[in-house]
Parts: C-alpha cells; sequence; structure tokens
C-alpha cells in the first residue's frame, strides 16, 4: 500500500510513481498476486497489510487520515518505508510529538491498542 496526502500535487504524482515503478518489480519477483494500492483519503488500511510505503511531505502527520492509516499500520505490525517527496521535508520535532500526542488523545478519547493510548501508538510509529 502507498499512503501520501491526496490533497497535495505532488505526493499524488509521486504515489503514483512510485506505484508504476515498483510493479513491475513485484511481478518478476513472481508476486503477481500483490499489487500496490494508493490509499485515498477514506481508506481504511486492511488487517493484512504487511507494508507500508509513506510519501513524506510537509504536513503530512497532521492530516487525520494519514493518522488513522499509520495508527492502523501499528495495529498489524505492517512495515513502513518512508520517501521523502519534498526537499524541505524535516521528520517531526519533539514539541511536535507532544502536542499531537495530546491532539490525539482528545480526538480518539484516549482509546487504546493493546493498553497503549493510540497516541502513543502513533509517536513511536512516525519515530
Amino acid at each position: 500500500f502507498i499512503l501520501a496526502d491526496q490533497s497535495n500535487m505532488e505526493a499524488s504524482c509521486t504515489a503514483c510513481i512510485v506505484q508504476k515503478l515498483l510493479t513491475p518489480l513485484l511481478i518478476a519477483d513472481k508476486r503477481e498476486g500483490m499489487v500496490l494500492q494508493i490509499l485515498q483519503p477514506t481508506s481504511v488500511l486492511p488487517a493484512t497489510a504487511r507494508q507500508v510505503v509513506v510519501v513524506c511531505t510537509n504536513g503530512l502527520f497532521e492530516r487525520l487520515s494519514v493518522v488513522e492509516v499509520l495508527i492502523a499500520a501499528g495495529e498489524v505490525q505492517a512495515d513502513l518505508i518512508p520517501i521523502v517527496s519534498e526537499s524541505t521535508f524535516r521528520f517531526p520535532s519533539l514539541v511536535f510529538y507532544t502536542e499531537l500526542r495530546e491532539v490525539i488523545t482528545k480526538a480518539t478519547g484516549g482509546l487504546q491498542i493493546g493498553g497503549v493510548l493510540k497516541a502513543e501508538v502513533f509517536v513511536r510509529i512516525v519515530r
């Protein structure tokens, strides 16, 4: 699966390019049943997901749909493969993680995954 900020044209184009470049490699590697799907903002990550390619662009981690997919990836223990799509992209700072933890805790009502707050799961995934 490929996760990108679909409101960002560069991210959407990068996702399409990654899909087109990797699909022949999967077929050559005899994984014909594998189809790289670009996740849409309303998509739910299937429980069978094992890898998620994350197209990293500025503002990516501020999108609720992205956060939900990353939390789902943590729940199924999918591997995350980051691809930096913007030269100005920077991985979030400690202050960002702290603020985001508070926002997600409020948004999810403190929901937990295996006894751990969803906000904490997300922070662990992104780090």
